[in-house]
């Protein structure tokens, strides 16, 4: 969840208190904030978390959902792949 943090300075404290609706209400309200105020933020935030602009576009064009809780459930998905690969291929440390 540090990327989201990092790329869209979304405080998520203890993502096990919080429910998957409220975490992607929390991702489509500062999508919504930087679609008013900085979309050039946005679309680089995007790219940084590897969301597919063909999903996004997809998923704009096919979901009755406002354009900011689409994007905020893409990039919720990519999350979670995200922490499954991490624990797939988990690497040993380093000595």
């Amino acid at each position: 969840m540090d990327l989201l943090q990092q790329n869209l300075q979304i405080q998520v404290d203890a993502l096990d208190k919080h429910t998957e609706d409220e975490i992607i209400q929390l991702i489509a309200n500062r999508v919504a904030a930087l679609m008013d105020a900085n979309p050039d933020l946005l679309f680089s935030s995007l790219y940084r978390l590897d969301v597919e602009e063909t999903k996004i576009k997809e998923a704009l064009i096919s979901s009755t959902d406002l354009a900011n809780v689409v994007i905020a459930k893409l990039i919720w998905e990519r999350q979670k792949q995200r922490i499954e690969s991490k624990k797939k291929y988990k690497s040993p440390p380093i000595d």
